[in-house]
């Protein structure tokens, strides 16, 4: 039985990238993202600009794809996109399942009403997109997910409300398709101390952790300080001073703020791959796909987020 193998991975196409440094916007690190020819690519965290040319890429490569933005309609188009490909595989459906009142797209009229949003004083909805796949070893189901970058209070718990969703749409996928695996994966910021991980596994029985130990993310290094307000200023301040460098100059003046800020760079394993089946599914990172701690040997790595190969 031949294995079925994909790609899951935020690609980091962060509106924050300082122009001065085009080695890093999206269109200048796609090649090595996609550059491997997997059953499917589950790709997250793509802006408007540089949708129409992800899809091309996949398509260039024999792919067929399915895109959702996280929070469509606005104008400008500041949302983020979920990108699903596929070849050498039969795609049975997709699905874009919302995590709002109504599991639909909203626009900014409704999202101003939406009772989920204002419970939780949210301003965007997140969401999922869902493909079921009919494949050499049996039926995958692949569910692609970016929650909000967030720690503490409200926020939070909405990301815990975007798990509970999701947990209710995989166990309802399990029920419609006995036997299929079941996987759901990528950027769910998940920190240490957030706790929607444990509420996705507590409420998908027989679904369990699989991500590798190691951690997946290590932040660019205009990223950083945004999370903690007592030192958001001071990083502020530092970017002000960096925005006439270029190059390794701009990398050795981030990472010795970095050092002076937090006494280090900011790495976490916030990415995570649940499983219904994780003795059937083996997840290795592809630690080619991201930033190295130290920013010297690869300072333009395609991604702050290490890619999560998937072989079942």
């Amino acid at each position: 039985m031949r294995k079925t193998t994909g790609l899951i991975q935020n690609v980091n196409d962060d509106r924050n990238i300082p122009a001065h440094l085009p080695e890093y916007a999206l269109s200048n690190r796609i090649d090595v993202i996609i550059s491997v020819d997997y059953d499917f690519y589950a790709l997250s965290e793509i802006s408007i600009k540089h949708l129409d040319l992800i899809i091309a890429k996949l398509e260039a490569n024999g792919y067929t794809t399915a895109h959702m933005a996280y929070a469509p309609s606005q104008t400008p188009d500041m949302s983020f996109y979920h990108v699903l490909a596929y070849k050498n595989i039969t795609c049975l459906s997709i699905r874009q399942l919302w995590f709002t009142a109504s599991s639909v797209a909203l626009t900014p009229e409704t999202r101003a009403i939406d009772t989920v949003l204002v419970k939780y004083g949210e301003p965007y909805e997140k969401g999922t997109l869902i493909g079921v796949f009919d494949t050499p070893s049996g039926v995958l189901i692949v569910s692609v997910n970016h929650f909000g970058l967030t720690r503490f209070g409200a926020e939070l718990q909405y990301s815990n409300e975007c798990a509970r969703m999701l947990a209710a749409e995989l166990t309802q996928y399990a029920i419609a398709y006995p036997g299929a695996t079941i996987i759901a994966g990528a950027d769910f910021n998940a920190f240490d101390e957030s706790n929607h991980i444990n509420e996705l596994l507590s409420l998908c029985v027989k679904f369990a952790d699989i991500t590798p130990s190691e951690k997946s993310f290590c932040a660019y290094p205009w990223d950083l300080g945004l999370l903690r307000p007592e030192t958001k200023e001071r990083i502020l301040a530092a970017r002000d001073d960096m925005k006439l460098l270029t190059g390794a100059e701009y990398i050795a003046r981030a990472v010795q703020c970095l050092n002076d800020v937090y006494g280090g760079v900011l790495c976490s394993r916030i990415d995570r791959i649940v499983a219904n089946k994780p003795l059937c599914v083996r997840v290795t990172m592809d630690m080619s796909k991201i930033t190295l701690a130290d920013f010297t040997e690869s300072p333009f790595a395609p991604s702050d987020h290490a890619g999560y190969i998937i072989e079942c």
